[in-house]
This record gives structure tokens, C-alpha cells and sequence, in this order.
């Protein structure tokens, strides 16, 4: 089920997975342990979330989605 939510004005790195959902997990492991370390930045206080956008099928996984890591400004 896909909701929407109201977040409220943050900085945002945000991440586009194109594979199928099944390795989102492998996408997410390598933002936190590779991107995020060798980046610079920090994590803020904010949510991190996934949007999926008109072009995900939720019947087949397939279809790209972003990943937001909220950051500090």
C-alpha cells in the first residue's frame, strides 16, 4: 500500500535504484557503507525514505525508484 507524507524542507542526497526491488537492500548497504563514509556529509535528524514514482510496477519490482538520505546542510 503507497501513501503520501508531507516531509518538511531538508537536504537530501538522493540515490536512483533501477535494478529490481529484490537487491534494494545491496543498494542501500553500499550508500551507507561507501557513499556515506567516503562523502563528507552527515547524517541529519530527518527521515530517509523511498520514492516510488509512476514508473514502478508494484507487480513485478521493476520500474526504479529513489532513495533519500537526509543530510546535513
Amino acid at each position: 500500500e503507497f501513501y503520501r507524507v508531507r516531509v518538511p524542507a531538508q537536504k537530501y542526497a538522493v540515490f536512483t535504484h533501477r535494478e529490481h526491488i529484490s537487491t534494494i537492500r545491496r543498494t542501500v548497504n553500499t550508500i551507507w557503507n561507501s557513499w556515506l563514509p567516503a562523502s563528507g556529509h552527515e547524517i541529519a535528524d530527518a527521515p530517509e525514505f523511498e520514492r516510488y514514482g509512476p514508473e514502478f510496477d508494484a507487480r513485478t519490482g521493476n520500474g526504479g525508484l529513489e532513495i533519500w538520505v537526509p543530510v546535513k546542510a
